[in-house]
């Protein structure tokens, strides 16, 4: 049989692959995307779709930030409306312990020429907090803001297509060979081969098991998060609340002082995150846990994330919610941050994974600096923070 010929193969139909491909075929690179399953079938199709800019670490926020710039104009220019709305996000706490990290966060984010504003109290009074005692600190970033991530995979899964890339769906990668170092061919398990002179290693959880196929330890392991969605209720003047517990389960960011209920919180990896869709429905989140590929939901974590959230908003407990739903978080185990470009001492062979509960917002930018980089490069933004270079002892 005949090995068919590509400049790309892309492995992994989540987001960041189907960004990767998409970016990557505007330049008229010919590109074959792998995909195990479906599109959107794994950590792209289990997240609440928010782009939570304030709460990133701070080594990643410019990356988000040139995302947030492509995702506003991303429907028009895929022809596919994506549903990204720019309605910002309030980060909030009624802990007192949390309210010194709150106010460090807003002077990083100042600090960064950012738009946020830290309310006064007479905006704390003012919040619709209904029988429970105001917030002690808030955070209003006025750049965040939310997509549909299924809309978002297929639109640029879509418009890759239209530009001429192949899309293989149930098509498992079984070896990758390599010649002097150098990237030659996939091989799927149903026995096809396919020639790319390169192969981008977006397989987001899976990325550890695509390395091992060139001798490459990329440390990603399944991180489990869980999420509620209600049924649909009035549209809220706020509808991106963020948890100040956030900044420590999702950034480990530790506040000192934290109460015995903290502390369970955050031994389950629960840190408050509520998001409404333009339909009315929230989704609840969130929570963390390293429970390898697990996709099932735990009750005790169910419980925490739902006590939690009426101790913010007692006003919820009359909502129904009308399903639960658990996904797999591509987590970088060394550092928490995204792992991207090219992988040393192998030529051809391209890493974009790592992105952790990121990837919907940092999709835009990673696909282009991605692309930027496989045909001209170099990229038009800085990616030492996040090369592979940083796992590798000097000599």
């Amino acid at each position: 049989m005949m090995a068919k010929k590509f400049d790309v193969g892309v492995i992994g139909g989540g987001i960041i692959g189907c960004a990767v491909a998409y970016y990557l075929s505007r330049s008229g690179t010919s590109v074959v995307l792998f995909e195990k399953n479906h599109i959107c079938s794994g950590a792209s199709s289990a997240n609440q779709g928010g782009l939570a800019i304030q709460v990133f670490d701070l080594k990643t926020i410019p990356l988000a930030l040139a995302s947030a710039e492509l995702y506003r104009g991303l429907s028009d220019e895929l022809g596919y409306d994506i549903e990204y709305h720019e309605n910002g996000s309030i980060l909030v706490t009624r802990d007192a312990y949390q309210v010194p990290v709150l106010r460090r966060r807003y002077d990083e984010l100042k600090g960064m020429g950012l738009d946020v504003d830290l309310w006064d109290d007479d905006q704390l009074r003012r919040f619709p907090c209904g029988d429970t005692e105001p917030f002690l600190s808030v955070i209003e970033s006025h750049f965040d803001g939310q997509v549909n991530p299924f809309r978002s995979t297929y639109g640029f899964a879509f418009a890759a297509k239209r530009q001429g890339v192949r899309i293989l769906t149930n098509a498992s990668v079984a070896q990758i060979k390599t010649v002097k170092r150098r990237i030659h061919s996939v091989v799927l398990e149903k026995g096809e081969e396919f020639v790319c002179g390169n192969v981008v290693c977006a397989a987001g959880p899976w990325s550890r098991q695509i390395g091992q196929m060139v001798g490459l330890d990329i440390p990603v392991e399944p991180q489990r998060g869980q999420i509620i969605v209600t049924e649909q209720v009035a549209n809220s003047e706020y509808p991106y609340i963020l948890d100040g517990d956030y900044l420590t389960t999702a950034y480990g960011i530790k506040p000192e002082g934290e109460d015995e209920a903290a502390r369970i919180r955050h031994a389950l990896g629960i840190g408050g995150s509520y998001a409404q869709d333009p339909a009315g429905n929230w989704t609840i989140g969130s929570s963390r846990d390293m429970a390898g590929f697990v996709r099932t939901n735990s009750p005790d974590v169910l419980k925490g994330m739902a006590r939690h959230l009426l101790s913010f908003f007692p006003g919820m407990k009359d909502i129904n919610c009308i399903r639960f739903f658990a996904g797999f978080r591509p987590y970088c185990v060394k550092d928490g941050h995204p792992i991207l470009g090219r992988a040393p001492d192998l030529s051809g062979f391209y890493i974009a994974t790592g992105h952790a509960g990121e990837g919907i917002a940092l999709a835009p930018a990673t696909g282009k600096l991605i692309a930027e980089e496989i045909t001209i490069g170099k990229t038009s933004l800085p990616m030492e923070n996040f090369r592979y270079e940083r796992f590798v002892a000097p000599h």
